[in-house]
């Protein structure tokens, strides 16, 4: 259920700015698993999740990608070394369930990381949710604007060493 599924560890997508467009369902990009995924110049426009990554995937990098108009910019559930880096999340959508990137799950399990800097997010409910344990994740150099509720929301039984710097509101 995607537009490019990954079925294979070691890969390296450069889209140089092509441009994906859904039906606001499906996801755009779809992780199931694999390892060592690196995500560049990607335009991903109108998905149910725009990128969607699960099941122990580890050592994730999205740089200098577009999510626009998606319920769920990015969705990450049970992902570890995951980075968003340079990324433009906006999404327009309002109501239950709307993030521009959500980390579910164990994510961040002790000694791993999550980060997410120089990302602009414009829009969402919620522009980034955490929801799990979360530990030693990274939010740094972000802009937040225009967030129907909140810009950062963690909610989480286990919360170890994350920070959050560096941001404009």
């Amino acid at each position: 259920d995607g537009a490019i599924i990954f079925g294979v560890s070691s890969i390296n997508l450069t889209c140089d700015g092509t441009v994906l467009i859904g039906d606001d369902s499906g996801k755009g990009i779809y992780i199931y698993g694999y390892d060592y995924i690196n995500v560049k110049g990607c335009e991903l426009r109108n998905y149910s999740d725009g990128i969607f990554a699960k099941q122990y995937a580890t050592i994730l990098n999205f740089h200098n990608n577009t999510l626009l108009n998606c319920s769920k910019g990015a969705y990450m559930e049970y992902t570890y070394e995951t980075n968003f880096t340079d990324n433009t999340i906006n999404s327009q959508k309002t109501g239950a369930g709307q993030y521009g990137l959500e980390f579910q799950g164990g994510v961040g399990a002790t000694g791993d990381s999550i980060q997410v800097t120089g990302n602009q997010f414009t829009g969402s409910n919620v522009q980034v949710r955490f929801y799990g344990d979360t530990d030693d994740c990274l939010i740094s150099n972000n802009v937040f604007a225009d967030s129907g509720q909140v810009g950062v929301y963690t909610w989480t039984s286990s919360a170890d060493a994350n920070a959050i710097a560096n941001f404009n509101i």
